[in-house]
């Protein structure tokens, strides 16, 4: 692909039942792609509900990164790149229409937020 200007950008919804209206989980994410002159630069945003048997919270996550294109050769390419991700616990909540609010869920053993909190 080197030379070639590529865009891409993915979007996805899902939603997982449980035998409760507590246990549903559900996640969304949006990431984009630009490759252009042998380089590529991403990223991606998703916000996720944690199973209420593991942390019963919800979490969100950051990733921005780059390729640089270092081989290109007989339908064989190679690059070298790094990325970043932030993530956090968000506030919970017991019902969708609830007003957003800490509760013992939250503040149970998996730490603060790593990088950012809302």
């Amino acid at each position: 692909m080197t030379g070639q200007t590529i865009d891409a950008i993915t979007a996805g919804v899902g939603s997982s039942d449980g035998p409760e209206p507590q246990f549903v989980r559900n996640g969304a994410f949006v990431e984009g792609a630009r490759h252009f002159r042998g380089n590529t630069l991403y990223g991606r945003i998703e916000i996720l509900k944690i199973d209420p048997h593991i942390a019963g919270v919800n979490a969100a996550s950051f990733t921005v990164g780059g390729v640089r294109d270092i081989l290109n050769r007989h339908g064989f390419e190679c690059g070298i790149g790094a990325a970043v991700t932030l993530a956090t616990m968000l506030r919970c909540s017991t019902r969708s229409t609830d007003r957003i609010r800490r509760d013992s869920r939250c503040s149970s053993g998996y730490g603060a937020p790593s990088i950012w909190s809302t």
